[in-house]
């Protein structure tokens, strides 16, 4: 199990361990219907990642949720660029749906808005560096491009490997992406609920925050791509 789909792994267990403990709080809701699916996933992802074989390939399906990830930090911070600077809610739009082909379209647009080429012009190059100082210095790391140009160049491997594997080893990395879905599926839900049942109880919602939390991931290990330049000289 990779290291993405093991930090989830991890959360679901202390949002299990946390609703039973507090069964009684959310009886009213239909938290243990969540409960029970969430149980259902903790299982499976046990088989599976016993089956695994010691395979370490990501799956696809998490692979995209890395994208979907690094275009959501992108975007959001194009939003509130977009305050001085309008042009950042065209050239920065969010997917327009949750679906593998829009978030990987919204991606290409980032990186094309962002990534210089050898056709680029001066200006262009100019322009593309001023917006990535811009991202930075509202707190992105430095290697943001290279993060997600990095993230996208895997989730291609990963389709084009899962679609060409056959083995017990690759059904198995398969099946703990769609479960590591369906677990933070089931969580959501739950964080829903019991923000709801715990509106008034501070101290117990701060509980369920510390249970739910999700831990970050551990950094890219492999060298990425050459990033863009990151000095501007001027901007559009």
């Amino acid at each position: 199990m990779d290291d993405y789909s093991f930090v989830r792994y991890e959360k679901f267990g202390r949002v299990r361990d946390f609703t039973e403990a507090n069964q009684s709080d959310v009886a009213g809701t239909d938290a243990p219907q969540h409960l029970t699916n969430l149980k259902k996933d903790i299982s499976g992802l046990d088989y599976a990642k016993a089956g695994q074989g010691g395979g370490s390939a990501v799956p696809a399906g998490v692979q995209l949720d890395m994208v979907r990830l690094d275009v959501q930090n992108i975007t959001r911070t194009a939003r509130a660029l977009a305050q001085d600077d309008p042009s950042y809610n065209i050239l920065f739009r969010p997917p327009e749906a949750l679906n593998p082909h829009a978030i990987i379209v919204a991606a290409d647009a980032i990186l094309a808005n962002l990534i210089v080429e050898d056709d680029d012009d001066d200006a262009t190059k100019a322009a593309k560096a001023d917006r990535i100082a811009k991202f930075t210095a509202k707190g992105l790391p430095a290697d943001f491009t290279t993060q997600l140009q990095t993230d996208r160049s895997k989730l291609d491997d990963a389709r084009k490997t899962e679609h060409n594997a056959d083995d017990d080893s690759y059904e198995n990395t398969a099946a703990i992406s769609r479960l590591v879905t369906d677990g933070m599926k089931e969580c959501t839900y739950l964080d829903a609920i019991f923000h709801n049942v715990y509106v008034h109880n501070a101290d117990k919602l701060r509980a369920w925050l510390n249970a739910s939390h999700l831990e970050r991931v551990p950094h890219h290990a492999q060298t990425p791509p050459t990033p863009p330049p990151q000095t501007a000289t001027g901007g559009k």
